[in-house]
Protein backbone atom coordinates (compact mmCIF):
# COMPACT_ATOMS: atom_id res chain seq x y z
CA UNK A 1 0.00 0.00 0.00
CA UNK A 2 3.15 2.27 0.37
CA UNK A 3 2.96 3.21 -3.55
CA UNK A 4 -0.97 4.41 -3.23
CA UNK A 5 -0.05 6.61 -0.34
CA UNK A 6 2.76 8.14 -1.97
CA UNK A 7 0.18 9.16 -4.63
CA UNK A 8 -2.35 10.62 -2.38
CA UNK A 9 0.15 12.51 -0.77
CA UNK A 10 1.02 13.91 -3.96
CA UNK A 11 -2.24 15.13 -4.84
CA UNK A 12 -2.87 16.65 -1.60
CA UNK A 13 0.67 18.33 -1.57
CA UNK A 14 -0.76 22.13 -3.14
CA UNK A 15 -2.70 22.13 -0.46
CA UNK A 16 0.76 22.84 1.93
CA UNK A 17 1.47 26.47 0.44
CA UNK A 18 -2.47 28.03 0.70
CA UNK A 19 -1.73 29.69 4.22
CA UNK A 20 0.84 32.36 2.51
CA UNK A 21 -2.20 35.18 1.86
CA UNK A 22 -4.02 34.54 4.78
CA UNK A 23 -3.28 37.94 6.39
CA UNK A 24 -5.08 39.57 3.26
CA UNK A 25 -7.65 37.41 4.05
CA UNK A 26 -8.34 37.42 7.67
CA UNK A 27 -8.72 41.54 6.43
CA UNK A 28 -11.02 41.18 3.72
CA UNK A 29 -13.30 39.23 5.99
CA UNK A 30 -12.91 42.45 8.68
CA UNK A 31 -13.95 44.64 5.81
CA UNK A 32 -17.04 42.09 5.31
CA UNK A 33 -17.83 42.44 8.93
CA UNK A 34 -18.22 45.69 9.01
CA UNK A 35 -20.44 46.22 5.80
CA UNK A 36 -23.08 43.84 4.91
CA UNK A 37 -21.64 40.45 6.92
CA UNK A 38 -24.84 38.29 5.56
CA UNK A 39 -25.99 38.18 1.75
CA UNK A 40 -28.31 35.62 -0.04
CA UNK A 41 -30.41 35.42 -2.75
CA UNK A 42 -32.21 32.06 -4.35
CA UNK A 43 -35.35 30.54 -5.99
CA UNK A 44 -38.33 27.80 -4.56
CA UNK A 45 -41.19 26.48 -7.00
CA UNK A 46 -43.44 23.77 -6.23
CA UNK A 47 -46.14 21.91 -8.72
CA UNK A 48 -48.60 19.91 -8.75
CA UNK A 49 -50.23 17.75 -11.35
CA UNK A 50 -53.03 15.68 -12.05
CA UNK A 51 -53.80 13.01 -14.84
CA UNK A 52 -56.85 11.59 -16.38
CA UNK A 53 -57.60 9.15 -18.84
CA UNK A 54 -60.04 6.90 -20.09
CA UNK A 55 -59.05 4.53 -22.83
CA UNK A 56 -55.76 3.16 -22.23
CA UNK A 57 -53.49 2.02 -19.18
CA UNK A 58 -52.83 4.90 -16.77
CA UNK A 59 -49.37 5.92 -17.58
CA UNK A 60 -48.89 8.20 -14.83
CA UNK A 61 -49.95 8.61 -11.29
CA UNK A 62 -53.38 10.59 -10.74
CA UNK A 63 -51.20 13.23 -8.71
CA UNK A 64 -47.70 13.94 -9.03
CA UNK A 65 -45.52 16.47 -6.64
CA UNK A 66 -42.55 18.48 -7.22
CA UNK A 67 -40.71 20.53 -5.57
CA UNK A 68 -37.42 22.83 -5.91
CA UNK A 69 -35.14 25.14 -4.51
CA UNK A 70 -31.99 26.77 -4.66
CA UNK A 71 -30.51 29.14 -2.35
CA UNK A 72 -26.66 30.75 -2.36
CA UNK A 73 -25.21 31.99 1.06
CA UNK A 74 -22.48 34.56 1.51
CA UNK A 75 -21.15 34.80 4.47
CA UNK A 76 -18.20 37.01 5.09
CA UNK A 77 -17.30 36.31 1.40
CA UNK A 78 -17.94 32.56 1.66
CA UNK A 79 -20.46 31.52 -0.89
CA UNK A 80 -22.70 28.64 -0.45
CA UNK A 81 -24.53 27.32 -3.40
CA UNK A 82 -27.59 25.00 -1.84
CA UNK A 83 -30.22 23.30 -4.25
CA UNK A 84 -33.19 20.68 -2.94
CA UNK A 85 -34.98 18.11 -5.33
CA UNK A 86 -38.43 16.43 -4.03
CA UNK A 87 -40.47 13.93 -6.36
CA UNK A 88 -42.90 11.65 -4.91
CA UNK A 89 -42.30 8.73 -7.28
CA UNK A 90 -45.09 7.26 -9.83
CA UNK A 91 -46.23 4.45 -7.86
CA UNK A 92 -47.54 2.75 -11.12
CA UNK A 93 -44.45 1.93 -12.66
CA UNK A 94 -42.83 1.28 -9.34
CA UNK A 95 -39.86 4.23 -9.71
CA UNK A 96 -39.08 5.27 -6.12
CA UNK A 97 -39.73 8.62 -4.88
CA UNK A 98 -36.38 10.71 -4.66
CA UNK A 99 -35.28 13.73 -2.39
CA UNK A 100 -32.19 15.24 -4.18
CA UNK A 101 -30.17 17.80 -1.62
CA UNK A 102 -26.68 19.23 -1.72
CA UNK A 103 -24.93 22.23 -0.87
CA UNK A 104 -21.16 23.64 -2.49
CA UNK A 105 -19.70 26.43 -0.60
CA UNK A 106 -17.06 28.31 -2.13
CA UNK A 107 -14.47 31.11 -0.44
CA UNK A 108 -11.82 32.18 -2.32
CA UNK A 109 -9.79 29.43 -4.39
CA UNK A 110 -11.74 26.24 -2.22
CA UNK A 111 -15.27 24.88 -3.06
CA UNK A 112 -16.31 22.29 -1.06
CA UNK A 113 -19.38 19.67 -1.97
CA UNK A 114 -21.04 17.84 0.12
CA UNK A 115 -24.74 15.99 -0.56
CA UNK A 116 -25.96 14.88 -3.72
CA UNK A 117 -23.05 16.99 -6.03
CA UNK A 118 -20.75 15.43 -9.07
CA UNK A 119 -17.47 16.31 -10.18
CA UNK A 120 -15.51 15.56 -13.04
CA UNK A 121 -11.71 13.88 -13.31
CA UNK A 122 -11.77 12.89 -16.90
CA UNK A 123 -13.33 11.08 -19.78
CA UNK A 124 -11.90 7.47 -19.08
CA UNK A 125 -12.33 7.92 -15.07
CA UNK A 126 -14.96 9.96 -13.08
CA UNK A 127 -16.95 11.76 -15.53
CA UNK A 128 -19.65 14.14 -13.93
CA UNK A 129 -20.85 10.83 -12.28
CA UNK A 130 -23.67 11.79 -9.27
CA UNK A 131 -22.34 11.06 -5.90
CA UNK A 132 -23.69 11.17 -2.56
CA UNK A 133 -21.25 12.27 0.14
CA UNK A 134 -18.68 14.72 0.28
CA UNK A 135 -16.09 16.43 -2.44
CA UNK A 136 -13.08 19.04 -2.05
CA UNK A 137 -11.55 21.05 -4.87
CA UNK A 138 -8.63 23.74 -4.54
CA UNK A 139 -8.39 25.89 -7.68
CA UNK A 140 -5.40 28.37 -7.51
CA UNK A 141 -5.34 31.41 -10.52
CA UNK A 142 -2.02 32.98 -9.23
CA UNK A 143 -0.12 29.86 -8.35
CA UNK A 144 -1.57 27.17 -11.11
CA UNK A 145 -1.79 24.81 -8.83
CA UNK A 146 -5.25 22.96 -8.34
CA UNK A 147 -6.39 19.82 -7.09
CA UNK A 148 -9.82 17.81 -6.12
CA UNK A 149 -11.10 14.75 -3.92
CA UNK A 150 -14.37 12.93 -3.14
CA UNK A 151 -16.02 10.07 -0.72
CA UNK A 152 -19.40 8.82 -1.60
CA UNK A 153 -22.29 6.77 -2.42
CA UNK A 154 -22.08 6.20 -6.14
CA UNK A 155 -25.71 4.17 -6.37
CA UNK A 156 -27.92 2.65 -3.95
CA UNK A 157 -29.07 -0.61 -4.33
CA UNK A 158 -32.06 -0.95 -6.29
CA UNK A 159 -33.60 -4.79 -6.33
CA UNK A 160 -35.71 -5.98 -9.76
CA UNK A 161 -39.31 -5.68 -9.44
CA UNK A 162 -41.38 -8.03 -11.67
CA UNK A 163 -44.60 -6.02 -11.50
CA UNK A 164 -42.58 -2.67 -13.03
CA UNK A 165 -43.91 -1.72 -16.32
CA UNK A 166 -40.07 0.04 -16.89
CA UNK A 167 -37.04 -2.31 -17.48
CA UNK A 168 -34.77 -1.22 -14.62
CA UNK A 169 -31.94 -3.34 -13.79
CA UNK A 170 -30.82 -4.43 -10.18
CA UNK A 171 -28.33 -2.79 -9.05
CA UNK A 172 -25.65 -2.92 -5.93
CA UNK A 173 -24.68 0.08 -3.64
CA UNK A 174 -21.25 0.94 -5.38
CA UNK A 175 -18.99 3.53 -3.21
CA UNK A 176 -16.06 5.06 -4.34
CA UNK A 177 -13.26 7.94 -3.63
CA UNK A 178 -11.00 10.00 -5.56
CA UNK A 179 -8.00 12.42 -5.61
CA UNK A 180 -6.38 14.46 -8.68
CA UNK A 181 -3.98 17.32 -8.82
CA UNK A 182 -2.47 19.33 -11.39
CA UNK A 183 -0.87 22.22 -12.82
CA UNK A 184 -1.59 25.03 -15.26
CA UNK A 185 0.78 27.70 -16.47
CA UNK A 186 0.48 29.87 -19.72
CA UNK A 187 -1.46 27.10 -21.82
CA UNK A 188 0.74 24.36 -20.32
CA UNK A 189 -1.22 21.99 -18.15
CA UNK A 190 -0.74 18.21 -16.50
CA UNK A 191 -3.08 16.17 -14.32
CA UNK A 192 -2.52 12.79 -12.68
CA UNK A 193 -5.48 11.35 -10.95
CA UNK A 194 -6.67 8.35 -9.11
CA UNK A 195 -10.27 6.75 -8.32
CA UNK A 196 -11.12 3.65 -6.48
CA UNK A 197 -14.83 2.28 -6.82
CA UNK A 198 -16.72 -0.94 -5.76
CA UNK A 199 -19.57 -2.62 -4.66
CA UNK A 200 -20.82 -3.70 -1.59
CA UNK A 201 -20.93 -7.74 -0.97
CA UNK A 202 -24.90 -8.36 -0.02
CA UNK A 203 -26.83 -5.01 -0.83
CA UNK A 204 -29.58 -7.08 -2.13
CA UNK A 205 -30.88 -10.98 -1.47
CA UNK A 206 -28.78 -12.50 -3.93
CA UNK A 207 -30.97 -15.72 -4.09
CA UNK A 208 -33.45 -12.71 -6.45
CA UNK A 209 -30.28 -11.89 -8.55
CA UNK A 210 -27.74 -14.80 -8.58
CA UNK A 211 -26.22 -13.22 -11.69
CA UNK A 212 -25.51 -9.28 -10.13
CA UNK A 213 -21.65 -9.71 -9.48
CA UNK A 214 -19.97 -7.27 -6.77
CA UNK A 215 -17.45 -5.12 -9.10
CA UNK A 216 -14.56 -3.39 -8.06
CA UNK A 217 -12.19 -0.75 -10.23
CA UNK A 218 -9.28 1.65 -10.09
CA UNK A 219 -8.70 4.02 -13.33
CA UNK A 220 -5.33 5.71 -12.77
CA UNK A 221 -5.11 8.96 -15.39
CA UNK A 222 -2.43 11.57 -16.35
CA UNK A 223 -3.43 14.43 -18.88
CA UNK A 224 -0.62 17.07 -20.47
CA UNK A 225 -1.66 19.79 -22.48
CA UNK A 226 1.68 22.01 -23.73
CA UNK A 227 2.05 25.29 -25.40
CA UNK A 228 4.95 24.78 -28.70
CA UNK A 229 5.42 28.85 -29.56
CA UNK A 230 2.86 30.60 -30.78
CA UNK A 231 0.88 27.78 -33.65
CA UNK A 232 1.52 24.31 -31.77
CA UNK A 233 -0.60 23.01 -29.42
CA UNK A 234 -0.09 19.67 -27.93
CA UNK A 235 -2.84 17.55 -25.76
CA UNK A 236 -3.35 13.55 -24.74
CA UNK A 237 -4.52 11.90 -22.08
CA UNK A 238 -3.32 8.41 -20.96
CA UNK A 239 -5.81 5.65 -18.17
CA UNK A 240 -4.95 2.84 -16.99
CA UNK A 241 -8.31 0.53 -15.82
CA UNK A 242 -7.76 -2.06 -12.91
CA UNK A 243 -11.20 -4.23 -12.77
CA UNK A 244 -12.33 -6.94 -10.93
CA UNK A 245 -15.89 -8.03 -12.43
CA UNK A 246 -16.60 -9.95 -9.37
CA UNK A 247 -14.14 -9.28 -6.33
CA UNK A 248 -15.19 -12.16 -4.23
CA UNK A 249 -14.03 -14.43 -6.75
CA UNK A 250 -11.01 -16.61 -6.65
CA UNK A 251 -7.82 -14.84 -6.63
CA UNK A 252 -5.54 -14.72 -9.04
CA UNK A 253 -2.43 -16.79 -9.21
CA UNK A 254 -0.19 -15.17 -11.57
CA UNK A 255 2.10 -12.72 -11.85
CA UNK A 256 3.05 -10.09 -14.66
CA UNK A 257 0.03 -8.60 -16.33
CA UNK A 258 -1.77 -8.17 -13.28
CA UNK A 259 0.84 -6.13 -10.84
CA UNK A 260 -2.10 -3.97 -9.65
CA UNK A 261 0.24 -1.32 -7.49
CA UNK A 262 -0.76 -2.66 -4.41
CA UNK A 263 -4.20 -0.78 -5.12
CA UNK A 264 -6.69 -3.76 -5.51
CA UNK A 265 -6.30 -7.74 -4.61
CA UNK A 266 -6.71 -9.63 -8.22
CA UNK A 267 -9.34 -12.23 -8.94
CA UNK A 268 -9.80 -14.56 -11.66
CA UNK A 269 -12.34 -12.16 -13.62
CA UNK A 270 -9.60 -9.72 -13.39
CA UNK A 271 -8.82 -7.27 -16.43
CA UNK A 272 -6.44 -4.58 -16.97
CA UNK A 273 -6.81 -2.51 -19.89
CA UNK A 274 -5.30 0.93 -21.25
CA UNK A 275 -7.30 4.34 -23.29
CA UNK A 276 -5.59 6.45 -24.79
CA UNK A 277 -5.66 10.01 -26.49
CA UNK A 278 -3.64 12.48 -28.01
CA UNK A 279 -3.86 15.62 -30.18
CA UNK A 280 -1.44 17.94 -32.41
CA UNK A 281 -3.31 21.45 -33.35
CA UNK A 282 -1.37 24.03 -35.99
CA UNK A 283 -2.67 27.28 -36.26
CA UNK A 284 -2.05 28.16 -39.87
CA UNK A 285 -3.35 31.97 -39.74
CA UNK A 286 -5.83 33.11 -36.91
CA UNK A 287 -8.87 32.14 -39.19
CA UNK A 288 -7.49 28.67 -40.23
CA UNK A 289 -6.36 25.77 -37.71
CA UNK A 290 -5.40 21.74 -38.47
CA UNK A 291 -5.42 19.16 -35.93
CA UNK A 292 -4.76 15.38 -35.26
CA UNK A 293 -6.07 13.64 -33.24
CA UNK A 294 -5.50 9.73 -32.40
CA UNK A 295 -7.62 7.85 -29.60
CA UNK A 296 -7.58 4.26 -28.70
CA UNK A 297 -9.70 2.05 -26.03
CA UNK A 298 -8.94 -1.30 -25.15
CA UNK A 299 -11.67 -4.23 -25.45
CA UNK A 300 -13.02 -4.70 -21.81
CA UNK A 301 -12.00 -0.83 -20.45
CA UNK A 302 -14.41 -0.11 -18.47
CA UNK A 303 -14.58 3.07 -15.50
CA UNK A 304 -17.28 2.57 -13.02
CA UNK A 305 -17.22 6.06 -12.94
CA UNK A 306 -18.85 6.77 -15.97
CA UNK A 307 -22.61 6.21 -16.91
CA UNK A 308 -21.69 5.02 -20.51
CA UNK A 309 -18.86 4.35 -21.78
CA UNK A 310 -17.86 2.96 -25.83
CA UNK A 311 -14.65 0.43 -25.88
CA UNK A 312 -12.64 -1.99 -27.98
CA UNK A 313 -12.24 0.76 -30.96
CA UNK A 314 -9.45 3.14 -32.26
CA UNK A 315 -9.54 5.88 -34.43
CA UNK A 316 -7.30 8.42 -36.25
CA UNK A 317 -8.83 11.93 -37.25
CA UNK A 318 -7.50 14.88 -39.33
CA UNK A 319 -9.93 17.81 -37.99
CA UNK A 320 -9.78 21.63 -39.22
CA UNK A 321 -11.65 24.51 -38.88
CA UNK A 322 -11.73 27.62 -41.54
CA UNK A 323 -13.23 30.65 -41.64
CA UNK A 324 -14.57 32.72 -45.01
CA UNK A 325 -15.65 36.10 -45.80
CA UNK A 326 -15.38 37.82 -43.34
CA UNK A 327 -16.70 35.48 -41.01
CA UNK A 328 -19.51 34.70 -42.70
CA UNK A 329 -18.88 31.34 -43.74
CA UNK A 330 -17.17 28.94 -41.41
CA UNK A 331 -16.20 25.65 -41.90
CA UNK A 332 -15.24 22.82 -39.63
CA UNK A 333 -14.40 19.39 -41.06
CA UNK A 334 -13.47 16.04 -39.39
CA UNK A 335 -11.99 13.23 -41.51
CA UNK A 336 -10.05 9.91 -40.54
CA UNK A 337 -10.72 6.17 -39.76
CA UNK A 338 -12.17 3.72 -37.24
CA UNK A 339 -11.56 0.19 -36.50
CA UNK A 340 -12.48 -2.26 -33.84
CA UNK A 341 -11.90 -6.04 -32.34
CA UNK A 342 -8.31 -4.45 -31.60
CA UNK A 343 -7.26 -7.80 -29.60
CA UNK A 344 -8.82 -10.25 -32.51
CA UNK A 345 -11.53 -11.78 -29.47
CA UNK A 346 -14.58 -11.30 -31.80
CA UNK A 347 -15.15 -12.82 -35.35
CA UNK A 348 -16.06 -10.07 -36.88
CA UNK A 349 -13.86 -6.45 -37.67
CA UNK A 350 -14.93 -3.33 -38.52
CA UNK A 351 -12.97 -1.01 -40.45
CA UNK A 352 -14.19 1.83 -41.84
CA UNK A 353 -13.65 5.65 -43.36
CA UNK A 354 -15.38 8.35 -40.79
CA UNK A 355 -15.64 11.79 -41.28
CA UNK A 356 -18.28 15.11 -40.94
CA UNK A 357 -18.62 18.01 -42.28
CA UNK A 358 -20.44 21.71 -40.75
CA UNK A 359 -21.03 24.82 -42.89
CA UNK A 360 -22.38 27.98 -41.30
CA UNK A 361 -23.25 30.55 -43.84
CA UNK A 362 -24.72 34.05 -43.28
CA UNK A 363 -25.46 34.85 -46.78
CA UNK A 364 -27.12 38.37 -45.59
CA UNK A 365 -27.75 39.93 -42.12
CA UNK A 366 -31.69 38.10 -42.40
CA UNK A 367 -30.33 35.18 -44.10
CA UNK A 368 -28.80 32.34 -42.51
CA UNK A 369 -28.16 28.37 -43.50
CA UNK A 370 -26.40 25.67 -41.50
CA UNK A 371 -25.52 22.05 -43.03
CA UNK A 372 -23.85 18.91 -41.10
CA UNK A 373 -23.25 15.37 -42.22
CA UNK A 374 -22.07 12.99 -39.99
CA UNK A 375 -20.86 8.94 -39.90
CA UNK A 376 -19.29 9.32 -36.63
CA UNK A 377 -21.06 7.18 -34.25
CA UNK A 378 -22.62 9.65 -31.46
CA UNK A 379 -25.05 8.16 -28.60
CA UNK A 380 -28.79 9.82 -29.04
CA UNK A 381 -32.19 9.31 -27.10
CA UNK A 382 -35.04 8.22 -29.91
CA UNK A 383 -38.15 9.21 -28.45
CA UNK A 384 -41.11 7.23 -28.62
CA UNK A 385 -42.72 9.91 -30.48
CA UNK A 386 -41.44 8.33 -33.59
CA UNK A 387 -43.40 4.87 -32.47
CA UNK A 388 -46.82 6.32 -31.48
CA UNK A 389 -48.10 2.33 -31.33
CA UNK A 390 -45.90 2.61 -28.30
CA UNK A 391 -48.34 1.87 -25.06
CA UNK A 392 -45.77 3.90 -22.62
CA UNK A 393 -44.24 6.93 -23.33
CA UNK A 394 -40.37 5.43 -22.94
CA UNK A 395 -36.91 6.46 -24.22
CA UNK A 396 -34.57 4.53 -26.62
CA UNK A 397 -30.80 4.68 -26.04
CA UNK A 398 -29.03 4.60 -29.74
CA UNK A 399 -25.99 4.88 -31.84
CA UNK A 400 -26.38 7.05 -34.16
CA UNK A 401 -24.73 6.25 -37.21
CA UNK A 402 -25.47 8.61 -39.86
CA UNK A 403 -26.82 11.71 -39.93
CA UNK A 404 -27.43 14.72 -42.03
CA UNK A 405 -29.00 17.83 -41.87
CA UNK A 406 -29.67 21.14 -43.26
CA UNK A 407 -31.40 23.85 -41.57
CA UNK A 408 -32.22 27.53 -42.60
CA UNK A 409 -33.56 30.66 -40.50
CA UNK A 410 -35.09 34.25 -42.02
CA UNK A 411 -35.49 37.68 -40.21
CA UNK A 412 -36.82 40.31 -42.04
CA UNK A 413 -35.10 43.88 -41.27
CA UNK A 414 -36.84 44.83 -38.16
CA UNK A 415 -37.37 41.37 -36.72
CA UNK A 416 -41.26 41.15 -36.56
CA UNK A 417 -41.44 38.20 -38.98
CA UNK A 418 -39.16 35.02 -38.98
CA UNK A 419 -38.97 31.36 -40.79
CA UNK A 420 -37.25 28.29 -40.22
CA UNK A 421 -36.88 25.10 -42.25
CA UNK A 422 -35.22 21.85 -41.06
CA UNK A 423 -34.67 18.73 -42.79
CA UNK A 424 -32.66 16.27 -41.24
CA UNK A 425 -31.76 12.25 -41.63
CA UNK A 426 -30.59 9.51 -39.06
CA UNK A 427 -29.53 5.82 -38.63
CA UNK A 428 -29.99 4.48 -35.86
CA UNK A 429 -29.08 1.04 -33.93
CA UNK A 430 -30.62 0.20 -30.76
CA UNK A 431 -28.58 -0.06 -27.21
CA UNK A 432 -29.59 -2.96 -25.03
CA UNK A 433 -27.53 -3.94 -22.01
CA UNK A 434 -25.00 -1.52 -23.01
CA UNK A 435 -24.44 -3.96 -26.18
CA UNK A 436 -25.07 -2.58 -29.75
CA UNK A 437 -27.47 -4.43 -31.14
CA UNK A 438 -28.15 -5.39 -34.91
CA UNK A 439 -32.11 -3.57 -34.35
CA UNK A 440 -31.55 -0.51 -36.84
CA UNK A 441 -33.77 2.24 -37.70
CA UNK A 442 -33.99 5.25 -40.60
CA UNK A 443 -35.79 8.24 -39.26
CA UNK A 444 -36.52 11.58 -41.56
CA UNK A 445 -37.67 14.68 -40.14
CA UNK A 446 -38.46 17.95 -41.65
CA UNK A 447 -40.40 20.72 -40.07
CA UNK A 448 -41.41 24.21 -41.31
CA UNK A 449 -42.42 27.39 -38.66
CA UNK A 450 -43.24 31.01 -39.16
CA UNK A 451 -43.32 33.34 -36.66
CA UNK A 452 -45.20 36.71 -36.37
CA UNK A 453 -45.40 39.21 -34.34
CA UNK A 454 -48.53 41.67 -33.80
CA UNK A 455 -49.46 43.92 -31.48
CA UNK A 456 -46.45 45.85 -30.85
CA UNK A 457 -44.47 43.21 -30.28
CA UNK A 458 -46.70 42.53 -27.20
CA UNK A 459 -48.29 39.13 -29.15
CA UNK A 460 -46.76 36.58 -31.34
CA UNK A 461 -48.46 34.29 -33.79
CA UNK A 462 -46.35 30.92 -35.45
CA UNK A 463 -47.60 27.95 -38.30
CA UNK A 464 -46.08 25.07 -38.29
CA UNK A 465 -45.91 21.86 -39.85
CA UNK A 466 -43.37 18.35 -39.18
CA UNK A 467 -43.87 15.40 -41.45
CA UNK A 468 -41.66 12.49 -39.81
CA UNK A 469 -40.78 9.10 -41.40
CA UNK A 470 -39.28 6.51 -39.24
CA UNK A 471 -38.76 2.92 -40.93
CA UNK A 472 -37.11 -0.08 -39.18
CA UNK A 473 -36.93 -4.05 -40.14
CA UNK A 474 -40.88 -4.84 -39.69
CA UNK A 475 -42.16 -1.06 -39.72
CA UNK A 476 -43.38 1.94 -41.62
CA UNK A 477 -44.22 4.44 -40.04
CA UNK A 478 -45.42 8.27 -41.23
CA UNK A 479 -46.69 11.14 -39.34
CA UNK A 480 -47.90 14.84 -40.38
CA UNK A 481 -48.27 17.56 -37.93
CA UNK A 482 -49.43 20.90 -38.32
CA UNK A 483 -50.09 22.98 -35.63
CA UNK A 484 -50.41 26.62 -34.54
CA UNK A 485 -49.50 28.27 -31.45
CA UNK A 486 -50.89 32.18 -30.27
CA UNK A 487 -49.18 34.27 -27.57
CA UNK A 488 -50.19 37.08 -25.69
CA UNK A 489 -49.09 39.75 -23.04
CA UNK A 490 -52.40 41.32 -22.28
CA UNK A 491 -51.00 43.13 -19.37
CA UNK A 492 -47.65 43.41 -17.56
CA UNK A 493 -48.39 40.57 -15.30
CA UNK A 494 -50.75 38.84 -17.32
CA UNK A 495 -49.68 36.24 -20.50
CA UNK A 496 -51.26 33.47 -21.86
CA UNK A 497 -50.54 30.79 -24.45
CA UNK A 498 -52.69 28.60 -26.69
CA UNK A 499 -51.98 25.98 -28.86
CA UNK A 500 -53.24 23.12 -31.00
CA UNK A 501 -51.01 20.51 -32.96
CA UNK A 502 -53.25 17.59 -35.00
CA UNK A 503 -51.41 14.74 -35.96
CA UNK A 504 -52.11 12.12 -38.61
CA UNK A 505 -50.03 8.92 -38.44
CA UNK A 506 -49.96 5.87 -40.64
CA UNK A 507 -48.53 2.58 -40.19
CA UNK A 508 -48.37 -0.36 -42.47
CA UNK A 509 -51.94 1.26 -44.36
CA UNK A 510 -53.54 1.89 -40.98
CA UNK A 511 -53.97 5.10 -39.55
CA UNK A 512 -54.38 7.46 -36.25
CA UNK A 513 -55.44 10.29 -35.43
CA UNK A 514 -54.26 12.17 -32.56
CA UNK A 515 -55.70 15.65 -31.28
CA UNK A 516 -53.11 18.09 -28.68
CA UNK A 517 -54.50 21.15 -27.40
CA UNK A 518 -52.53 23.27 -24.45
CA UNK A 519 -53.33 26.20 -22.81
CA UNK A 520 -51.16 27.72 -20.44
CA UNK A 521 -51.65 31.00 -17.95
CA UNK A 522 -49.14 33.05 -16.70
CA UNK A 523 -49.73 35.44 -13.67
CA UNK A 524 -46.53 37.80 -12.29
CA UNK A 525 -47.74 38.33 -8.81
CA UNK A 526 -45.42 40.71 -7.85
CA UNK A 527 -41.69 41.15 -9.36
CA UNK A 528 -40.47 38.29 -6.80
CA UNK A 529 -43.63 35.64 -7.69
CA UNK A 530 -45.29 34.17 -10.24
CA UNK A 531 -48.06 31.72 -10.53
CA UNK A 532 -48.53 29.23 -13.80
CA UNK A 533 -51.65 27.47 -14.86
CA UNK A 534 -51.41 25.02 -17.69
CA UNK A 535 -54.07 22.69 -19.39
CA UNK A 536 -53.33 19.73 -22.09
CA UNK A 537 -55.66 17.63 -23.63
CA UNK A 538 -54.95 14.39 -25.92
CA UNK A 539 -57.36 12.73 -27.84
CA UNK A 540 -56.63 9.16 -30.11
CA UNK A 541 -58.40 7.04 -32.89
CA UNK A 542 -57.05 5.01 -34.91
CA UNK A 543 -58.55 2.32 -38.08
CA UNK A 544 -57.69 -0.71 -35.38
CA UNK A 545 -58.51 -0.95 -31.99
CA UNK A 546 -55.72 -3.35 -31.32
CA UNK A 547 -52.96 -1.58 -33.09
CA UNK A 548 -54.24 2.17 -32.36
CA UNK A 549 -56.21 2.72 -28.87
CA UNK A 550 -58.61 4.99 -28.64
CA UNK A 551 -57.87 6.95 -25.79
CA UNK A 552 -58.79 10.93 -23.91
CA UNK A 553 -56.06 12.19 -21.77
CA UNK A 554 -56.29 15.18 -19.97
CA UNK A 555 -53.22 17.02 -17.64
CA UNK A 556 -53.55 19.82 -15.13
CA UNK A 557 -50.51 21.56 -13.96
CA UNK A 558 -50.56 24.22 -11.07
CA UNK A 559 -46.84 25.58 -10.58
CA UNK A 560 -45.21 28.78 -8.37
CA UNK A 561 -42.32 30.31 -8.52
CA UNK A 562 -40.76 32.50 -5.80
CA UNK A 563 -37.49 34.55 -6.37
CA UNK A 564 -35.74 36.05 -3.53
Amino acid sequence: MLRYYQLCLLCLLPVCGLTQDLQQSLKKIKDRWQDQPVNWHGHFSVQGITNRIEGADRRVDPFSLRIQAGLVLDVLGIKAPFQFNYSDGNTLYRLPSFLISGISPHYKNFTLHAGDRSMYFSDYSLAGHGFRGIGLEYNSQKSGWYSAAFYGRLRRAFASDLESKQAIEPTQKRMGFGVKTGYRRRGDEITVSIIKIWDSDQPLDMDQVPELKPAENVVLSLQIKKQLGIKWNLEGELAQSLLNQDKNASPWSGSGWNQTYGLIQPTITYQKNLAYKGGFTYRITPRHDIRFFLEHIDPGYRSLGALFFQNDFERIALQSHHQFLKNKLQLQIDLGSERNNLKQFEGNQLRRLRGSMHIQWLATPEWQWVGHFSNIRQTNKLYAFNNPALPVDSLVLAITNNQAQLQSLYNNKDRSRSFQFLLQYQELQQIRDEQITDQSSANWLSSFQYNWRLCNDRAWIAALFTLNTNASENLQLHSWSPGMTWNHQVHPDWNYTLSVIPSLIIQNQQHAAIWSARAQLRHRISPAQQLQLAFQYLNRSGSVASRFPDFVESNLRLQYQYHF
